[in-house]
């Protein structure tokens, strides 16, 4: 049986001065026990936090089997993701 696929958006920074708010948000989208779709689209900025808080939701995700899918990515996102040499790893995760 398929999972079911939920969608978040996060809008604005993702950095370190909204991790908390984004961290609180992003476990309550992990304990749904749904497969997950981030909406990046309106992300406009994106440090070494928010990257942190992408690759530890993506690896509780994958604990589970469940998938993190990237849905839209913005500008930033994947500049950052190429920066650090994650855009090949995360290609799979990407829909764009």
């Amino acid at each position: 049986m398929a999972m079911t696929r939920t969608r978040l958006a996060i809008e604005g920074d993702l950095t370190a001065q909204s991790a908390v708010f984004n961290r609180d948000r992003l476990r309550a989208f992990l304990d749904s026990g749904y497969e997950l779709d981030l909406d990046l689209s309106c992300v406009t900025a994106l440090d070494v936090a928010g990257l942190q808080l992408l690759l530890v939701v993506g690896r509780e995700a994958a604990k589970t089997k469940r998938q993190l899918r990237l849905a839209s990515p913005s500008t930033c996102i994947t500049e950052t993701l190429e920066l650090v040499n994650l855009s090949p790893a995360m290609s799979g995760h990407v829909d764009g």
